[in-house]
């Protein structure tokens, strides 16, 4: 018994099988391509998000270096500054921290204030220091939180016979 030619043949399966192979392989790539770009898209969205929220917080909490009382004292050679900071924004300000030339000091360190509140500071060194290390000096105060930072420059001027700067 003889097949006729058409179930002989086999020259047009091979073409067949390798175009259904390829369509596969393309298919599975281009998945592969689109989980990528989902998973891409959804990091950047989520670190974008972050970073919007930070710089809204930022916008929400404005300190500011209000200025400073210094009384210096002839007799002990000794000056004790206070300085005023306020935040004059509408959220809390969390984790303050203030620096006088770059020189964090110390107690204030994780404090919070208030929106529309003045606080002051004095400490660290800020008291009991020499009133010829401050006494028509320019310092550099600068106050930061979590959310924003502020600085001022601030000359302090007075002579030994005032004792209030």
């Amino acid at each position: 018994m003889r097949f006729p030619k058409f179930f002989s043949s086999k020259k047009g399966i091979t073409p067949i099988i390798s175009v259904i192979l390829l369509l596969m392989m393309t298919i599975a790539i281009a998945g592969l391509a689109y989980t990528f770009l989902q998973r891409m898209q959804g990091t950047i969205q989520t670190s974008s998000e972050n970073t919007s929220l930070e710089l809204l917080g930022g916008l929400n909490v404005q300190l500011k270096v209000e200025g400073f009382v210094a009384n210096c004292s002839a007799s002990t050679d000794k000056v004790n500054i206070t300085i005023y900071i306020r935040n004059a924004g509408t959220e809390q300000a969390e984790k303050l921290q203030l620096f006088v030339d770059d020189a964090l000091q110390s107690g204030m360190a994780n404090d919070t204030l208030a929106a529309g509140t003045v606080t002051s500071y004095s400490g660290g060194v800020l008291d009991d220091v020499s009133c010829s290390e401050w006494v028509n000096k320019t310092k550099e105060v600068r106050i930061s939180s979590r959310e924003t930072s502020a600085e001022k420059l601030i000359k302090f001027t007075c002579t030994y016979s005032s004792y209030l700067c």
